[in-house]
């Protein structure tokens, strides 16, 4: 960590070295910040007045703030009680992960972030989207590659030191929640496909999305590491499905 020093020669606050990265690295024209890119599908697909059903609106509420934005009402579920610490909710469930504690074809929308990695059923959670939704009514997600590196080490790491692994390579707070278990069902292209069309969802876009390289904010040696790996694999179409993020949206035909 640097330090910066004023023109009367007092110091500043401390520059941390992760923050110098990141301005460097985001100011190269073509980089994507993946969190635009979400509030961007967010807003496109809420619909002015929407019902909406968050599945797993718990440790992170900005979601939640974007979809308040047009939506007249938002229901959180979430197999962790830190749901019912989101203020921006209508309701919060908490609720074992199996069927969803909501009213058929209510939702005009339904919408999830890092969820399906943790599904020990995904064939059921997309069943139960189905049931949720309102004819027409649509499932945004986004969730991690099966095939990026960070799953790939997660499944061969034992969940005890994941935890510990996970916050030092992204260099987050200690008092974040820690890394639910991951299951990895619902995490390639072919799998969404074919869970959609299994529960009666019609997938109408799917992207693959490489950005800055979050879990290499442990060391210098990591970030650059994984820089180039980033660049390797937007380099070419044909490496997209290596990237780190799938995000999807999915449709429930209107009633004929």
């Amino acid at each position: 960590m640097s330090e910066k020093i004023n023109a009367d020669g007092h110091s500043r606050s401390p520059v941390d070295w992760r923050d110098e990265y990141l301005r460097e690295y985001f100011r190269k024209p073509g980089r994507v910040r993946t969190n635009d890119q979400w509030e961007e599908l967010i807003r496109t697909n809420t619909p002015k007045d929407a019902k909406v059903l968050e599945i797993g609106g718990g440790p992170v509420e900005w979601t939640t703030r974007i979809l308040r934005e047009r939506a007249t009402e938002i229901i959180g579920i979430d197999v962790d009680k830190v749901v019912q610490s989101n203020p921006h909710l209508d309701k919060a469930i908490v609720y074992d992960g199996g069927a969803f504690p909501v009213p058929d074809a209510r939702f005009n929308l339904a919408i999830s972030r890092w969820v399906h990695e943790h599904l020990p059923d995904p064939v059921s959670h997309f069943k139960e989207v189905e049931r949720a939704l309102a004819p027409g009514g649509t499932y945004v997600f986004r969730t991690i590659n099966l095939h990026h590196y960070v799953a790939l080490v997660a499944r061969l790491v034992p969940h005890r030191v994941q935890v510990p692994m996970a916050r030092w390579l992204r260099h987050v707070s200690p008092d974040d929640h820690d890394p639910y278990p991951t299951f990895y069902r619902a995490n390639t292209r072919r799998q969404i496909t074919r869970l959609c069309n299994e529960a009666g969802l019609e997938v109408v876009m799917l992207r693959m999305t490489e950005s800055y390289p979050s879990y290499g904010m442990g060391s210098k040696l990591l970030f650059n590491v994984f820089m180039q790996y980033e660049r390797l694999v937007n380099s070419s179409d044909r490496w997209q499905g290596m990237r780190h993020i799938i995000d999807c949206v999915a449709r429930k035909p209107a009633r004929q």
